[in-house]
């Protein structure tokens, strides 16, 4: 996690505008970036990128999804595919904005 500190295999970084999450993104990643989350405080977190965000597996997505639900409503800009797909299923985008979602296979 850039910014707040390098976790296995991503980066959770602040930009101008809000915060980009990128790089792979592994079940291992998800208490540090909850520890990230909450040392910025979830509520001032309005937007994040996700353009070069990789999810590696179906349980790191059910925990990324459990950990954005705490900190919605959040607009999400080019999240993955499958992150949009799954957000779909659970009826989760009345939670989330999704801007250009990613139309590759992630």
């Amino acid at each position: 996690m850039h910014g707040y500190g390098e976790i296995v295999s991503c980066y959770w970084e602040k930009l101008e505008d809000g915060y980009e999450l990128s790089g792979d993104l592994i079940t291992a990643d998800i208490p540090q970036l909850q520890r990230a989350v909450n040392a910025v405080g979830a509520r001032s977190i309005q937007s994040i990128l996700m353009r070069d965000l990789e999810i590696e597996d179906g349980v790191t997505m059910a925990l990324l999804v459990t950990l954005l639900r705490s900190i919605a409503p959040v607009t999400l800009i080019e999240a993955p595919k499958m992150l949009a797909h799954t957000l779909y299923k659970i009826d989760g985008l009345r939670d989330f904005k999704l801007v250009r979602p990613r139309q590759d296979e992630s």
